[in-house]
């Protein structure tokens, strides 16, 4: 629980622990900003292998991402 831990360290676990993540860096900065749970990146769990590749050929690229854990709970995702 949150009070085993140092102050700020328990959602820093949590966050690890919630599936893969992706990061995007701002335009015109060297700051990355993370788009995992806006994107639903994090939904499939811990992918691997995960590629950007234009699937649809719409030209655009889409994230490819398979999972590598069979989950316990399958209503949520794995990790």
């Amino acid at each position: 629980s949150e009070e085993d831990y140092p102050r700020g360290i328990f959602p820093q676990i949590k966050g690890s622990c919630a599936g893969s993540r992706l990061y995007h860096r701002k335009e015109g900065a060297a700051v990355f900003g993370e788009k995992s749970e806006a994107l639903g990146v994090n939904t499939v769990g811990w992918a691997y292998g995960p590629v950007f590749v234009d699937i649809d050929s719409d030209g655009l690229l889409d994230l490819y991402a398979t999972t590598g854990f069979m989950s316990f709970d399958r209503r949520k995702p794995d990790g």
